[in-house]
């Protein structure tokens, strides 16, 4: 991708994962059943709202995800195994096979990159700085 790409696709990540979180959250809140919501789901949401305006530039925090198991020699003198990416940074990567078509305005690509979303935000450990 050329330098000139590269703001559309941080849009295109920021996008598909502001998406995801309202998917995930609405799915949260609709429950499993008639009865009440607990307030672990409620912390669930409130968490799933700060990531995503943390991710479209709203407040100070920035969402990131470390990533472990790196050699030392590739940390850059960082902690040894350890390395911090954003998250939109991840999005991409995870999704790089579906980003030009995205790009393009694919439905079938930016469902993919929606579905890669909606999964990191349920298996990763995100942080906000």
């Amino acid at each position: 991708m050329s330098a000139a790409t590269e703001p559309a696709i941080l849009d295109l990540a920021v996008l598909s994962l502001q998406n995801a979180v309202r998917r995930t959250a609405t799915r949260l809140l609709e429950g499993d059943g008639p009865g009440p919501l607990e307030l672990g789901t409620f912390r669930r949401v409130e968490r799933l709202m700060r990531l995503a305006v943390a991710v479209g530039g709203g407040g100070t925090a920035q969402p990131y995800v470390e990533v472990h198991g790196i050699p030392a020699e590739a940390s850059d003198g960082v902690l040894p195994g350890v390395m911090s990416v954003s998250l939109t940074d991840l999005l991409a990567a995870r999704a790089s096979d579906h980003l030009p078509d995205a790009l393009r305005g694919n439905p079938d690509a930016l469902r993919a990159l929606e579905a890669e979303a909606e999964t990191m935000l349920t298996t990763e450990d995100i942080q906000l700085t």
